[in-house]
């Protein structure tokens, strides 16, 4: 029976599904590129104050509900800034 049990166990073991090293890597990969993903879109932003949004006009983000609250506020505060800086350039 020793033998037939060694045998048994070889082909049970040979059964089983095995991860190659790329398999591996390419999961590990794509949770990371998940995890990051989570951390650029999440609501939390770190001040409590909700989501962000890219800035229209402007480099940088801003909080999305500032925008919504006032939006025609936002672009009248943008073109002032840009009339104001052309003026200095003068």
């Amino acid at each position: 029976m020793g033998a037939r049990q060694s045998r048994e166990q070889r082909q049970d073991s040979e059964k089983e599904p095995s991860i190659s090293a790329g398999e591996l890597i390419a999961g590990i990969a794509v949770a990371g590129a998940g995890l990051i993903i989570w951390g650029l879109f999440s609501s939390s932003g770190g001040s409590g104050r909700g989501k962000k949004m890219k800035a229209p006009g402007r480099e940088g983000f801003i909080y999305r509900a500032d925008f919504e609250r006032d939006p025609a506020a936002y672009f009248r505060d943008l073109h002032g800034n840009l009339t104001e800086r052309r003026e200095a350039h003068l």
